[in-house]
């Protein structure tokens, strides 16, 4: 299945390459995959510009640059299975200092719900794991985002009609 194919996987995008190896960071292609999952595409570069960043990308650092590009974030410490579903796509924090993007969490009849994970980076990788699978690799904190909506524009009246 292409990408193109797969509601979780959005169509590849050319960005400008990253420097300082953020083409590996995985939490830094995490991000670039929600901005793209929410429509508003942003590259490393765009998201990171003016962070001084030495070796890997850390969750406070992902945090400024979200709330920089005009998004709602912030880091929460529960289970995999406590986060609410309108709060995916999310990013996991795993336990190797790799982020993984929890996207669909699926109840099982006879067994434990399914977790639909996408794990970041240039060509994204589409995996299903049980949630015990899942919990055994994640840290404890997620990190949850949402685009800021645009204010409504206001009017300019002030006064009372006459």
């Amino acid at each position: 299945m292409s990408a193109g194919d797969d509601p979780f996987l959005p169509d590849p995008a050319p960005e400008a390459a990253p420097t300082g190896g953020m083409a590996d960071d995985a939490l830094a292609q995490a991000l670039v995959w929600l901005t793209r999952f929410h429509g508003q595409d942003r590259s490393v570069t765009s998201l990171f510009e003016g962070q001084h960043i030495a070796g890997a990308v850390g969750p406070d650092q992902a945090l400024r640059a979200l709330r920089d590009a005009g998004w709602n974030a912030a880091l929460v410490q529960r289970a995999i299975g406590d986060f609410h579903n309108l709060l995916l796509p999310m990013v996991l924090l795993l336990k190797s200092g790799d982020a993984a993007l929890l996207v669909a969490r699926t109840p099982q009849a006879d067994g434990p719900p399914l977790c639909t994970v996408v794990m970041p980076g240039p060509s994204p990788q589409q995996l299903t794991a049980t949630e015990a699978e899942l919990a055994a690799e994640y840290a404890g904190t997620g990190l949850v985002a949402t685009p800021r909506q645009a204010a409504p524009p206001r009017s300019l009246h002030t006064g009372d009609a006459e």
